[in-house]
């Protein structure tokens, strides 16, 4: 037996030395990790001006429950009203802080984004450019309308289908990117609204203008059949109504939204999706074209030098649009699950959809 007993001990004692190197290789768990916030520590930093607050508040929370600091975070809106008035207010502004403080800013440079940007910034002038070099062409009567249909209105008509039918591509997937991070919990119904209801102001905001340009009499002198001036109205006509469209989209779904609860509004929602997200690309679109006629109205009236100059200025805010846009898609919401994702993957494969054709 006692030979046995110190083989053992030999045995533990050649043992210790191999668990050692295992620890060694392991890297160390970081210190945040590691602390585990005590519920008495942060009541004591957060109510030290307030001698024997610590003692009132842990007794209201015992009441509840309530003996961690997690459990102080997640149950804060039912436990609040228990605990007194200022202090109270004290321990709301300290969580407040602690849930901004744990959010870090992780700031990014895109390379490919700001080139593709460039891109959309260059050649969204490209067509107003073109244009402006023919302003010297005047025609005085409508003896030349025959130029004019070839020259302006197929054109324009042609511009017009084919914007309509880039809206409508687009406005699925547009629609799905201003919901897909949503959080959990969030109420779609409420969601989907209030983005209906900015939406529908900020186009309106924006046709007010635009008609007020569409009738100024700037350009409608006795050149009003040139080609830069034709292409002018033609621009502001698509614009206009491209922001009709959408702000009475945005109506629209809002009276119909409105008067339902939560299920038969989240039917409605998804059934529809593809008009939810059409508001936001036709003003998109809108406010192109009101560019653009502001570009050809800048070299009719101020000339060529102004005209340059106003087109590198749209240009260039055109580029800066798509960048913000595109660092906004981009955007991952870190807070939700593996299971989330996979769940709005699905979703979008049947809302962010124009949808199949069925007979009516």
């Amino acid at each position: 037996m006692p030979s046995t007993k110190v083989s053992a001990e030999l045995s533990t004692m050649e043992q210790e030395p191999e668990q050692d190197k295992g620890r060694e290789g392991q890297q160390p768990v970081p210190v945040e990790v590691q602390e585990v916030q005590s519920l008495e520590t942060w009541l004591e930093k957060t109510l030290r001006a307030f001698p024997g607050g610590k003692e009132v508040v842990m007794e209201k929370l015992k009441e509840d429950w309530c003996t961690d600091y997690a459990s102080l975070v997640d149950c804060w809106e039912d436990l609040k009203d228990n605990i007194p008035g200022v202090l109270r207010n004290e321990m709301s502004t300290q969580l407040a802080r602690d849930r901004f403080d744990k959010v870090d800013a992780v700031p990014q440079m895109l390379a490919g984004n700001w080139m593709v940007a460039f891109g959309f910034g260059l050649m969204s002038m490209l067509v107003p450019s073109i244009l402006a070099v023919f302003k010297h062409r005047g025609r005085q009567t409508e003896e030349v309308v025959e130029q004019n249909v070839y020259e302006v209105w197929v054109p324009v008509g042609l511009f017009c289908i084919l914007q309509q039918l880039a809206c409508m591509a687009l406005a699925p997937q547009t629609g799905w990117s201003m919901i897909e991070q949503r959080s959990n919990g969030v109420n779609m119904r409420e969601a989907m609204r209030n983005n209906l209801t900015n939406l529908g102001v900020i186009a309106v905001l924006f046709l007010t203008v635009v008609w007020t340009m569409a009738v100024d009499q700037t350009m409608a002198g006795d050149d009003r059949f040139s080609l830069i001036c034709q292409w002018y109205e033609g621009f502001l006509a698509i614009a206009v109504g491209q922001l009709i469209v959408a702000v009475m989209t945005c109506a629209f779904i809002t009276l119909y939204l409105e008067p339902l609860d939560d299920m038969a509004s989240l039917k409605f929602v998804k059934d529809n999706f593809v008009f939810f997200g059409e508001p936001m690309v036709l003003m998109l679109a809108g406010v192109y074209n009101s560019l653009c006629a502001t570009v050809l109205w800048v070299y009719t009236v101020y000339g060529v030098g102004l005209g340059v100059c106003f087109s590198i200025a749209a240009g260039g805010a055109v580029l800066r649009l798509s960048a913000v846009y595109g660092y906004l898609c981009r955007w991952q919401n870190p807070y939700l699950t593996a299971e989330d994702r996979n769940a709005r993957t699905r979703d979008a494969a049947s809302m962010a959809r124009a949808g199949d054709l069925k007979a009516a």
